[in-house]
């Protein structure tokens, strides 16, 4: 049998540009690397600002549309797409590049596997729907002060960490891993 000399290699070559963080590189972060309750708050309330424009443009839509509806059926259809425009939102940008919803981002933090990988859409959304057990316990958000890794309910549920970026490019420098890795640590 004849060989082609230009024909490709038939072991599979791994892609140069990504790279998994090292087992031991989740040992290199401090309590301090993790992001507190009050950033994380500062980061939702970015959100939120953002978000209102959005949410009072689809409750007005909502009743202008619709004018037979009863005041609780409006009720109920305003908090029904809010809670879809947040899910899209939050779950969209978790897994996004950005590993940050606009506000996080802004806040210098990213949401990551408790790997320090990206989050993937499943982990993303499970997250997302951890954050309202989270919130209606108010101990899953409090839990953010007392924890080692700084993690809410929801994060330990969903096995995600809210890490500082500026962590992350440190952990990667010191673990002699490659500087630009978008899928742990976004672009300034």
């Amino acid at each position: 049998m004849n060989r082609n000399p230009y024909t490709p290699p038939a072991a599979p070559v791994k892609d140069v540009g990504e790279w998994r963080p090292l087992p031991g590189a989740i040992a290199l972060l401090d309590r301090e690397d993790f992001g507190g309750f009050w950033l994380r708050l500062l980061a939702l309330s970015v959100d939120g600002l953002l978000m209102s424009p959005l949410l009072t443009a689809i409750s007005y839509a909502l009743k202008v549309a619709s004018p037979a509806l009863s005041q609780t059926e409006i009720a109920v259809l305003d908090i029904t797409t809010s809670q879809v425009a947040w899910a899209i939102y939050d779950i969209g940008f978790w897994a996004s590049s950005w590993q940050a919803t606009p506000g996080k981002r802004l806040c210098g933090l990213v949401v990551t596997s408790d790997r320090l990988e990206r989050v993937s859409l499943a982990r993303a959304t499970l997250r997302y729907f951890a954050t309202g057990l989270s919130a209606i316990t108010i101990i899953g958000v409090l839990t953010v002060a007392a924890s080692e890794r700084r993690r809410a309910l929801h994060d330990m549920l969903a096995r995600t960490l809210v890490v500082k970026r500026r962590a992350l490019r440190r952990v990667a420098a010191e673990s002699h891993l490659p500087q630009r890795n978008e899928s742990v640590v976004p672009a300034a």
